[in-house]
């Protein structure tokens, strides 16, 4: 029932022509833990991140709806030097309906925090939290074809 209340509300912001562009907003903190957090804007938690230093330069990306097959390539880009990001995300309904999102950041010389969650409501931030360490994935391709086909012969 609230799936179909929230598609008639987008059909309603689209066909009147109000449909904006949803972002993924949010800031990149050096941590003790790689993680990512969904907060309200008005939490403590958020407050206190807006006060810290964050982490510039991080390669922070964000695919929709992951476990789908049809699932649309990642979007990102990099943090601003105070560790702050905005992702549009240009889904039909997104901030409205029910999607899952996989945000990522990655950055040299820290550990990268990934994480599944519901996309949240244009009143929420993400908090991604990079530890000190190393991620294996950086510099190697995501796929190495020709490593499959030893596997393969093993």
């Amino acid at each position: 029932m609230t799936r179909s209340l929230a598609t008639a509300a987008a059909g309603v912001l689209l066909a009147t022509g109000q449909a904006c562009t949803y972002q993924i907003q949010g800031k990149v903190l050096p941590g003790a833990v790689s993680t990512v957090q969904v907060v309200s804007m008005d939490s403590q938690a958020w407050f206190a991140a807006l006060r810290d230093p964050g982490l510039g330069g991080v390669e922070v990306q964000a695919i929709v709806d992951p476990d789908r097959p049809n699932r649309r390539g990642a979007q990102g880009g990099r943090t601003d030097p105070d560790g702050g990001f905005a992702i549009p995300i240009s889904d039909f309904g997104a901030g409205v309906l029910e999607y899952d999102v996989l945000v990522t950041a990655r950055m040299p010389g820290h550990s990268p925090a990934t994480s599944t969650l519901r996309l949240p409501s244009s009143e929420s931030r993400f908090i991604v939290y990079l530890a000190t360490g190393t991620d294996r994935a950086i510099g190697r391709p995501t796929f190495d074809p020709e490593g499959e086909i030893e596997r393969f012969w093993r």
